[in-house]
């Protein structure tokens, strides 16, 4: 067992611990502030989507505890719940932000970020901290791990969720670097996530990103009850990996873990959806979209379409099963043939009126992914052919749009925020959201504002 204070998980905790505000970059600060304007975009509209418009109701009762107040629901229950809820509904629509090869950091910590926040009497400084920090140690545990999880079909984010879960509730706290390295060492505990969860569609996919917050936030009460594991259970060959069946990282993945930390911030690599679907989906349908509008082809005109892009892609592959929206939302196929019916991608393509069309099941059909081909430049980017009945061969390449290379404008991202509000929240709500991302969550006053708002009922 290494555990000398200087382990992975010791540094990274020191770290959280003295994050301060003041050295921040004004466009960290803002990516910050992006990173939770777009999550509290996800979560409201998700509210729209409910099956069962008494869920989060019944889940909060399973903790009555006054903590804190659930968004917009008036709910009052046990922090650790209403983070779990937050971060479900958060994720549920499959619109929320990540970082490559690392996880869905917004639905996975930025609950337990703000509640601990409003728990512990931070302010709009102590909120932006705790999120730079959980996207900060989430990432750097999780890309060791990650691309042979995904080789193994094993779902990533939820496996690694909870690491930024810890930093976000465990900084916002103020806690010290040793309760959150021992939270850290307790948030490998059960983190299974099976990718036929989501593929299937089955209702515990939203889990993936709830329960993370709620593990972690119950990971920090136990490491302050000095029920910890080791600090160095990320090297330990008896540790995280070998639970995971990998092996441990060496010296020099060690390093790389921590090479510039504290001057590279990895939420600067945060990506936004443009589209609700699985991210790997983006640049084919925008692929699809463009050629779309550039040959004006229409879905009956289409012989077939071939989409050439990474081998992660045949888990994807699926052409049957959609009853449920999740299954689709997971389908590359369907994907692409409801964008390419609607000639756009929004959460109505995944409605039960396009789900149930009969032209669109056949068009399916005729869609094909060829996973692995050395088409496409680079290993997130893809070619998508569209072969017309009268043998025209059409082609695009497409990397992901909304990347961190080529983020949308804050205007974009209010544009989707009002879009995912839209009858959630009265006008003069969503105004008031808007003004409070323009001048900054970090700013007293606004903080105060958003605080305000979400306690609100919608």
């Amino acid at each position: 067992m290494k555990d000398s204070g200087n382990t992975v998980l010791d540094r990274l905790a020191l770290f959280a611990e003295k994050l301060d505000f003041s050295a921040l970059p004004g466009e960290l600060v803002q990516k910050a502030c992006d990173c939770f304007f777009d999550f509290a975009g996800c979560y409201f509209g998700a509210l729209k989507y409910l099956d069962d418009p008494a869920f989060p109701a019944k889940l909060a009762a399973i903790n009555p505890s006054p903590d804190v107040t659930v968004w917009g629901l008036g709910i009052q229950c046990g922090v650790a719940e209403a983070a779990l809820l937050t971060g479900c509904l958060g994720y549920e629509l499959e619109y929320d932000d990540g970082v490559s090869l690392a996880g869905h950091w917004g639905s996975a910590s930025i609950p337990a970020a703000y509640f601990s926040n409003v728990m512990h009497n931070g302010n709009g400084k102590t909120l932006i901290c705790a999120i730079v920090a959980a996207y900060e140690t989430g990432t750097r545990i999780s890309r060791f791990f990650s691309p042979r999880l995904l080789n193994r079909s094993v779902h990533f984010p939820c496996v690694m969720g909870a690491f930024a879960a810890v930093t976000a509730y465990g900084k916002a706290a103020g806690l010290d670097a040793g309760v959150i390295a021992g939270a850290l060492s307790l948030a490998g505990l059960f983190p299974q996530g099976t990718y036929s969860t989501g593929i299937s569609g089955a209702g515990g996919k939203s889990l993936y990103s709830g329960w993370p917050n709620y593990l972690g936030i119950n990971a920090v009460r136990f490491s302050l009850l000095n029920l910890r594991g080791d600090s160095g259970v990320l090297e330990d060959p008896c540790g995280f990996a070998a639970a995971l069946g990998l092996p441990p990282p060496g010296a020099a993945d060690c390093n790389a873990m921590l090479d510039g930390l504290g001057r590279r911030f990895s939420i600067m690599e945060t990506y936004f959806k443009p589209y609700p679907c699985n991210r790997w989906f983006h640049a084919p349908v925008a692929a699809l979209l463009a050629l779309r509008e550039q040959y004006g082809f229409s879905p009956g005109s289409v012989r077939e379409i071939t989409v050439y892009g990474p081998s992660f892609l045949a888990m994807y592959n699926t052409h049957e099963g959609f009853d449920a929206k999740t299954a689709c939302q997971y389908s590359l196929p369907y994907t692409l043939g409801a964008a390419l019916i609607a000639g756009k991608l929004t959460l109505e393509e995944y409605g039960v009126s396009m789900r149930s069309r009969k032209d669109l099941g056949e068009l399916v059909s005729r869609i094909q992914v060829r996973p692995g081909a050395d088409k496409a430049p680079s290993p997130y980017s893809v070619e998508v052919e569209a072969v017309l009945q009268n043998g025209q061969k059409c082609t695009a390449c497409r990397t992901q749009p909304w990347s961190p290379e080529s983020p949308p404008s804050r205007d974009e991202l209010i544009e989707k925020f009002r879009y995912l509000t839209a009858s959630v929240l009265p006008d003069s709500a969503v105004e008031k959201w808007i003004s409070c991302y323009k001048s900054g969550f970090y700013n007293d006053d606004v903080y105060k504002t958003l605080t305000d708002l979400l306690k609100e009922r919608v």
